[in-house]
C-alpha cells in the first residue's frame, strides 16, 4: 500500500486560495490555482492528474458530485442551508471544463432543487441517463408521501398511486431509470420502480434496495450481502444469491463490469470488497483497514475500482483486490468517473468545500 500523503500538504497555498475566493478575486484565484497544483505534483500522488479544484467558502455539505455523461460537465448538489438563498431548499452548481462556475447554460444550473415548490426538508441523488438530461431525486416529508424527479425541465412524479415514502438508491440504464426506496404498493415495503422506456412497472424485493446494477436481461436489487434478481420486461422477481456470509444490513456501493460485480460494503467496523462473478460466485475478498462507510464505487479503463471512506480516496486492482489509498482533507463525500475523468468532492474543514477534478492515468 502506498504511503499516505495527504493532497493538502500545502495548506498555506490553500489557504491563500480560500482568501483569494472571499474576495472574488479571480486573476489572484487562476494564480493560486497554477501554484497549488504544482505543489500537488510533487506529492505522492494517486494515479490521478488533477486539472482543475475549487474550493468554495461557507458553503453547505456536498451531497452529490458527478459527471454528465451527455456533455462532460461537472453537476454538484449541495445539503440545505437557511442561510442561503436556497432557505429550505437544496441547490446545486454546474462547472465548465475549466472549473469555471457555469452561468451561461441556464439559470436552473445554479439555483435551488425544490420539491414541487415547498420549502419541506428533503435531499436529493443524483443519475446520468445517456441521451437525457442528469435527473435527481427529491424526497418530501409529506406531500401525499411522494418523491420527485426534478431535471433542468421541470418535475414529474413516478407512477400515480403508488404511496411513497422514500426512495433508497437510483438506477440509470440507457433510456430507462430504477428507483428503489419504501412504499406501501408493496406488503414488504419495498418496491423497485421503473420509469422511461417502454411498460413501467413496480416489482416488491425482499429488502431495501441499497443498491442496484442491471444485466442485459435483470436489474439487481442489493440489500448487502442479498443480491435479489429483478426481470427487466416484466418486473418478475426471481432468485437470490449472496456476495459474502454473514449478517444482513451493511451499507455498501456496488459497480458493474459486464457479468462481474464488484462491491464494497461496511462490515464489522472495517471495509470490505470484493468480486463476484454472475453465475459462478466469488473471485476474491478483501477486508481493507477503514472503518467508515464507502461513498462511492466506480471502475476505469486501467484495471482500477475506486472509492472513498471518510477522508481516504481508495483505489483497488480489480483482478487482485490490491489496494492504496490517499488521505484527502477532513471528509470525502461525493466520487464520480466518467470517460476517463474523475470528480472527487468533500469538506476541507468546518468552513470550506473541496471539488478536485482530474484525469485517470494508466
Amino acid at each position: 500500500m502506498v504511503q499516505n500523503v495527504t493532497l493538502f500538504a500545502a495548506r498555506s497555498l490553500a489557504c491563500r486560495f480560500y482568501k483569494a475566493a472571499m474576495h472574488r478575486d479571480h486573476w489572484r484565484l487562476s494564480l493560486f490555482v497554477v501554484v497549488f497544483l504544482k505543489a500537488l505534483h510533487l506529492a505522492a500522488q494517486p494515479p490521478l492528474q488533477v486539472q482543475w479544484t475549487s474550493e468554495l467558502p461557507n458553503v453547505s455539505t456536498v451531497l452529490a458530485a458527478f459527471i454528465d455523461q451527455n456533455n462532460g460537465l461537472v453537476e454538484v448538489a449541495y445539503s440545505e442551508d437557511s442561510g442561503s438563498a436556497c432557505n429550505n431548499e437544496e441547490y446545486w452548481h454546474r462547472y465548465d471544463a475549466n472549473g469555471r462556475l457555469d452561468f451561461g447554460f441556464g439559470s436552473s444550473w445554479m439555483g435551488c432543487i425544490e420539491a414541487m415548490g415547498t420549502s419541506l426538508d428533503h435531499f436529493a441523488v443524483a443519475a446520468s441517463r445517456q441521451g437525457f438530461d442528469v435527473i435527481y431525486i427529491v424526497n418530501a416529508s409529506t406531500l401525499n408521501n411522494q418523491y420527485f424527479i426534478s431535471s433542468m425541465f421541470g418535475s414529474i412524479t413516478g407512477p400515480a398511486n403508488s404511496n411513497y415514502v422514500a426512495a433508497h438508491s437510483i438506477l440509470a440504464d440507457g433510456g430507462d431509470v430504477y428507483i428503489g426506496g419504501v412504499s406501501s404498493h408493496c406488503s414488504t415495503g419495498w418496491p423497485v420502480f421503473k420509469l422511461g422506456g417502454g411498460p413501467e412497472w413496480p416489482a416488491c424485493v425482499p429488502a431495501a434496495p441499497q443498491s442496484m446494477e442491471a444485466t442485459a436481461d435483470s436489474i439487481l436489487s442489493i440489500y448487502f450481502p442479498a443480491v435479489h434478481m429483478i426481470d427487466k420486461f416484466s418486473g418478475t422477481v426471481g432468485g437470490t444469491f449472496n456476495l459474502f456470509s454473514g449478517s444482513t444490513n451493511h451499507a455498501g456501493k456496488t459497480c458493474m463490469n459486464g457479468d462481474t460485480l464488484y462491491w464494497v460494503c461496511s462490515v464489522d467496523g472495517s471495509l470490505r470488497a470484493g468480486k463476484y462473478l454472475l453465475g459462478y460466485g466469488n473471485i476474491w475478498e478483501q477486508v481493507l483497514p477503514f472503518s467508515q462507510w464507502p461513498v462511492e464505487l466506480k471502475y476505469d479503463e486501467h484495471g482500477r475500482l475506486w472509492t472513498a471512506a471518510g477522508n481516504d480516496l481508495i483505489w483497488i486492482d480489480m483482478g487482485t483486490g490490491a489496494f492504496s489509498s490517499e488521505t484527502i482533507g477532513e471528509q470525502i463525500n461525493a466520487l464520480d468517473l466518467h470517460a476517463g475523468k474523475m470528480v472527487i468532492a468533500g469538506r476541507m474543514n468546518t468552513n470550506l468545500n473541496f471539488i478536485f477534478y482530474g484525469t485517470i492515468q494508466p
